[in-house]
């Protein structure tokens, strides 16, 4: 009885073996999932597919970052990674919001509030504005 209960256990410590090891190749690969770019450059839009009430955000090269809602407010800001591989901080003049950079989307929180952009060009585009006249590409 008690070899019968070894090779029970055994058996049993084994699968458990086996479905760490499953988690494991899982969770790296899930974990590549996230990128980290070079460049954070593009442009992105909110989830709100409403144009007039979409927020976008636009980062040329430099990481000067251009954040705006068509007749509505603008601000200019600049990117600077954090420790982590694909976070981002955004100055602007009066505040800073954080980005998290996940496939072709950026999670935007600003204070408790938190958006969802989605990039929707690799290229700089302003859509219902005018670009600024400092834009470098």
């Amino acid at each position: 009885m008690k070899k019968k209960f070894k090779e029970i256990i055994i058996v049993l410590l084994c699968a458990i073996c086996v479905l760490l090891l499953f988690y494991n190749f899982r969770l790296t690969q899930e974990l590549h999932n996230y990128q980290n770019p070079d460049k954070l450059h593009g442009s992105f839009i909110t989830d709100d597919k409403a144009m007039m009430d979409a927020q976008y955000l636009v980062i040329n090269h430099e990481n000067d970052a251009y954040w705006y809602q068509q007749n509505g407010f603008y601000k200019e800001g600049n990117v600077e990674r954090t420790d982590s591989d694909n976070v981002y901080k955004i100055i602007f003049d009066d505040q800073s919001v954080t980005l998290v950079y996940y496939q072709q989307s950026l999670i935007f929180i600003e204070d408790t509030h938190v958006s969802t952009f989605t990039r929707t060009s690799n290229g700089l585009e302003f859509i219902g504005i005018e670009a600024p006249n400092n834009l470098n590409d």
